[in-house]
């Protein structure tokens, strides 16, 4: 790895189901990883990351869409934040759910814009690794349905 022009050497150690110290010269940070389906989670420094794992040999696209309006626990832990409701409009990078593991908050941000569609949990919820807490809409599917009710 290079930080600051400066070569890094790294090494990752498993310290429990994934759960992961990073070290380097520098010290160590606690790394979580979980995989659900096509996604991949790493959450680092309170942060997750989210990274597509794509085989087009293996994918089919009901799969690939279903998971992009689902965002999931990147590990296990506690349901600790909402910060969206239903029908609530998001941006891409906007934090929607935060999860506590071992005392460490890791807050889930969106990559897309969207709608959220429906909230899988409610705070407190002990949730495993890649449960669905968000399931999220295109902008557009939404906005008629609302118009909709609204002249009823």
């Amino acid at each position: 790895m290079t930080e600051d022009g400066a070569e890094q050497e790294l090494w990752l150690v498993p310290w429990g189901h994934g759960v992961f110290g990073l070290r380097s010269h520098g010290g160590q940070r606690l790394v979580h990883w979980a995989a659900d389906g096509a996604r991949a989670y790493l959450g680092l420094d309170g942060e997750t990351y989210v990274f597509e794992l794509v085989d087009p040999r293996l994918r089919r696209r009901s799969q690939a869409a279903a998971q992009e309006h689902n965002l999931g626990a990147p590990m296990p832990g506690v349901l600790s934040r909402l910060f969206v409701e239903v029908g609530q409009a998001v941006e891409p990078g906007q934090p929607l759910f935060g999860v506590e593991a071992m005392k460490m908050e890791t807050i889930v941000r969106t990559a897309r814009a969207g709608r959220v569609k429906a909230l899988h949990a409610a705070l407190g919820t002990q949730l495993e690794g890649g449960a669905v807490v968000v399931e999220l809409d295109e902008l557009g599917e939404l906005a008629g349905s609302a118009g909709d009710e609204a002249q009823e």
